[in-house]
């Protein structure tokens, strides 16, 4: 399943929004995701692994061609688990069309 926040949906993407008072403060920001990471648990370059790419790269256009980005490769099993965890725990808090202000996640 293919989980994105988009402003406008495509058919077969399920919008999954994800704003969390972390610190219980209304006059402070939500917490929102912001990670960009690229998992691989397959084949991959010949051989079945484990790796990802994060960093501060968007995938973008100009963020290929003009921006100076960071891209990190990860080819270490425990730490793709670790951000594994830490993506399952993000989707498991995120609800669509709940306790947001994003119009797309109200949409749901």
């Amino acid at each position: 399943m293919n989980d994105h926040v988009v402003s406008a949906r495509p058919p077969g993407i399920t919008n999954r929004c994800y704003q969390h008072d972390d610190d219980a403060d209304s006059t402070t920001p939500n917490r929102i995701v912001h990670s960009k990471n690229v998992m691989v648990d397959g084949m991959y370059a010949g051989s079945v692994q484990k790796l990802m790419w994060t960093g501060s790269h968007n995938w973008s256009g100009p963020a290929l061609r003009n921006n100076d980005e960071a891209m990190l490769r990860i080819t270490t099993p425990s730490v793709y688990n670790a951000f594994e965890a830490n993506f399952q725990a993000a989707r498991a808090a995120a609800v669509p069309g709940t306790n947001d202000n994003v119009t797309a996640c109200k949409s749901e």
